[in-house]
């Protein structure tokens, strides 16, 4: 006979019941709770091919990439990330120089 294993995972606290502390999360892998005002949130769902981690009860959590959906099978382990902030400070230096470049230009 063979061993079989299960993967336990965690379930969700009722919605507005009490929790402590603040900020706590509850990741489920595929969905998530937070704890605001001492309650807890109603169950949300995470994007297809995402999951946080890691699972349970805890002050941070992290959504990556499963590589389950857009052909990219890679098991999790991309780690992309945005670039939003870098971007956002490049589009607002180029926009700086243009406007110092057309005030020196009219002055």
């Amino acid at each position: 006979m063979g061993l079989v294993t299960t993967t336990a995972e965690r379930r969700a606290e009722a919605e507005g019941a009490d929790c402590s502390p603040e900020g706590q999360w509850n990741c489920m892998p595929r969905t998530w709770q937070r704890c605001a005002d001492g309650k807890w949130s109603q169950v949300m769902n995470l994007s297809d091919g995402t999951i946080c981690t890691p699972a349970g009860l805890t002050e941070e959590i992290t959504i990556e990439h499963d590589g389950s959906v857009n052909g990219t099978d890679d098991g999790g382990g991309s780690r992309r990330t945005s670039d939003g902030t870098r971007s956002s400070v490049s589009r607002f230096l180029v926009l700086w120089v243009l406007a110092m470049l057309i005030q020196w230009r009219w002055s």
